[in-house]
């Protein structure tokens, strides 16, 4: 796992060292091809997969490590290259919540299809999606209430917040109007500050 450790500021090997930390299992993945990659773009032209997406494909199709304390409590996970399905959305301009009403150009999207791969999706707290608005694709949350929520700019922008906030399950809700589950928040309590604590020296030392 030490490879992607390396691309992800040090989160597994802080959870590994944490003392109330019980387990930390992850799924092997290869990264996948060129050929691969380019098959996937030729399957679903005209979209393009960015840069960001595909140099992180190219080191690890997909992602999956959980830990436990000693029950589950995160799971970065991201779909394979294979299991980024395509997605057909007709109600983001209309189910968007307020605050992020202005990301959108309601004069281009608000009668059309929009088309969106999955990322990720649980059928406890929702789906992740790599939204195509305009050419450069932004990432989107659908909570269980079918609620689009903005959550970042660039796929290296939500790595990123899935690091940051350690991967605990259901994340993704902090950001949108159905809130945080109050279970979340005690786990936040009991590990998230610290880890913010050290990344943000780590960052800061690095000039990040």
């Amino acid at each position: 796992m030490q490879h992607l450790d390396a691309i992800s500021l040090g989160v597994f090997s802080y959870l590994q060292a944490h003392e109330r930390v019980s387990r930390v299992k992850a799924k092997p993945f290869v990264g996948a091809s060129q050929i691969e990659l380019r098959l996937w773009e030729q399957k679903n032209s005209p979209y393009m997969l960015p840069d960001d997406v595909k140099r992180f494909y190219s080191t690890t199709n997909g992602l999956s490590v959980q830990w436990f304390a000693p029950f589950r409590v995160g799971h970065f996970s991201l779909n394979s290259l294979q299991n980024l399905q395509r997605l057909s959305i007709k109600d983001l301009p209309s189910r968007c919540r307020s605050v992020d009403q202005h990301r959108l150009d309601l004069r281009k999207i608000s009668h059309q299809e929009l088309i969106g791969f999955c990322l990720e999706a649980s059928p406890k707290y929702g789906t992740v999606a790599l939204v195509y608005l305009d050419e450069e694709p932004q990432v989107w949350f659908k909570d269980l209430r079918g609620s689009w929520s903005f959550l970042a700019e660039t796929f290296t922008n939500y790595y990123r917040m899935m690091l940051t906030h350690l991967g605990i399950i259901s994340w993704q809700t902090i950001f949108s109007d159905s809130g945080v589950d109050p279970m979340r928040k005690v786990l936040y309590n009991s590990f998230y500050y610290d880890w913010y604590a050290r990344l943000t020296c780590f960052l800061w030392v690095m000039n990040l």
